[in-house]
């Protein structure tokens, strides 16, 4: 059998917080090896509700997921194409990355004025050298906006005042 679970809330469910289930045993373990969480605030009561609300949506959601996966693949293999380093993301968090730190934020800063959202990461979230924009892709997005987003960074690309290259 399985002697302990752990689980987050957050992302996915749109939440935060984490749980371990486990037996009296390991609960006594986990307790005096680490005393922190005797001093771990209980979620409180709204959060609790929309987990447990996450929860009743969750699996029902597959067109969602097929969504996301078909959005994702999308702008993965249209990045790749138009030469953006992506590495090698299976999900739908998609970076750029390998960009030096401050090309990732005049493009960072560009894309905001054109209102399209991307994270901004670098040192120490990342290693040095390695600074990247991130893009979430979401079952609330369209092909059009994902279009209009390559269109923007074909554009911003080939921007000298950038120099994003």
């Amino acid at each position: 059998g399985v002697d302990i679970a752990t689980g987050s809330f957050g992302k996915g469910s749109g939440s935060f917080g984490a749980f371990v289930t486990c037996n009296a045993l390991m609960r006594e373990y986990l307790i005096t090896f680490n005393p922190q969480l005797l001093e771990t605030t209980m979620l409180p009561p709204a959060v609790l509700g929309a987990i447990n609300g996450a929860l009743d949506l969750i699996p029902d959601m597959q067109v969602e997921r097929q969504k996301v996966q078909n959005l994702s693949a999308y702008l993965r293999d249209a990045l790749k194409e138009d030469h953006w380093d992506i590495g090698n993301p299976s999900a739908h968090l998609i970076p750029l990355i390998s960009l030096e730190e401050s090309h990732c934020q005049k493009l960072s800063r560009a894309l905001s004025e054109k209102n399209i959202l991307a994270t901004f990461l670098r040192p120490p979230t990342v290693p040095q050298g390695a600074s990247r924009l991130r893009f979430a892709i979401h079952a609330h997005l369209s092909q059009e906006d994902l279009s209009l987003l390559l269109k923007t960074l074909k554009t911003l690309k080939e921007e000298p005042s950038l120099s994003i290259v």
